[in-house]
């Protein structure tokens, strides 16, 4: 949502309800998901938290349905333009649901107190498997060090890892369209991005099919897979830079075509700009000197940044270009200038 004097966000979910957010106010309501956002409504009503109403009148201009707004006088209008909604190869991502929400079952590690058994049939013959994990500990420098292995039907396919590390597995059908049932575990690798791994059983062996750090996993459970990073997590509305497509135990990486989002105006309050990454070693060597070196001083900014992602960069930032033309780099707080 974009416009004269207001500002907002719109999300959707895969039930067909639009959630309007404008200022203060928000407001839910249903329609097509393939027409248009306000699609035979002669207006909509916002409601603020304290209970509030801000009433928009929906107003047709050379064929641009906009939301009308009185202020005074004149009018403001709020464009609702339809951009691209994170369709990776005509992939419809509005159906991605959390993996929790669809597991078939899942663990945090923390509740597992020796071992853990999954008993599934995760090929389609027709012969149960069961995935045991098994906590085992030694103290080493008189602590108690634990440790956790996971197995397919006895045989060991994850050996020997931190429970520091695992945070959580889950037994999920990520392609209703083939005989498998995939293991997903998520990994927590600290300051750095989570990892998360997915498994396909492949004869007598888990095959590791997936290894890519990412959280907030969802899938359609028509075989695409998705999680986002530190930096696409702290953005809106929804992006996933990290899509897989799983079937019959392959996964195939979806390339994003970032001509699709070149409309799609992104919003965060929670990354930083600059026009140049290497200011943010020009702050750090000149702040640990100097504490009122500030990051501005460096030519780092904070704030409320909206702009269109015009490429992926290595490691945990994006080259993009703000709405006051300016182009640079916006990247997350941890990571770059942590402590």
């Amino acid at each position: 949502i974009y416009g004269s004097g207001i500002s907002g966000t719109m999300n959707f979910d895969s039930n067909g309800k639009y959630t309007a957010f404008i200022g203060n106010y928000s407001s839910e309501f249903e329609d097509d998901l393939q027409g248009d956002y306000i699609n035979g409504r002669s207006s909509i009503t916002l409601i603020a938290k304290s209970g509030k109403k801000e009433i928009l009148t929906i107003k047709v201009i050379d064929g641009i349905k906009y939301l009308e707004k009185q202020i005074g006088i004149t009018n403001q209008y709020v464009y609702f333009k339809k951009s691209a909604s994170n369709n990776i190869s005509n992939v419809n991502m509005v159906d991605l649901k959390d993996i929790k929400d669809v597991a078939l079952e899942w663990r945090n590690i923390s509740k597992i107190k020796n071992y853990k058994e999954f008993i599934y049939d995760l090929d389609g013959d027709n012969v149960k498997d069961t995935i045991k994990v098994k906590i085992s500990s030694e103290e080493i420098y008189n602590q108690i060090d634990y440790r956790y292995t996971v197995e397919l039907n006895g045989k060991a396919f994850i050996e020997e890892y931190p429970v520091t590390v695992f945070s959580e597995i889950y037994i999920v059908d990520l392609n209703k369209n083939d005989n498998k049932i995939e293991v997903v575990i998520q990994e927590d690798a600290g300051s750095d991005d989570p990892v998360y791994s997915v498994y396909s059983k492949n004869g007598d062996s888990m095959n590791k099919i997936i290894g890519k750090d990412g959280f907030n996993i969802k899938t359609n459970q028509t075989g695409i897979i998705a999680a986002k990073t530190k930096i696409s997590d702290l953005i809106e509305p929804d992006f996933y830079e990290n899509v897989f497509e799983v079937k019959n135990g392959i996964a195939t990486k979806k390339e994003i075509n970032l001509d699709d989002y070149k409309n799609t105006i992104f919003r965060s309050e929670d990354l930083y700009f600059t026009q140049d990454m290497n200011n943010i070693s020009k702050y750090s060597n000149n702040h640990e000197n100097n504490e009122d070196y500030t990051l501005e001083n460096a030519g780092i900014y904070t704030g409320e940044f909206r702009f269109t992602i015009l490429r992926f960069e290595e490691g945990n930032h994006f080259y993009v270009r703000l709405e006051d033309g300016r182009e640079g780099y916006v990247f997350p707080l941890d990571g770059y200038l942590a402590g």
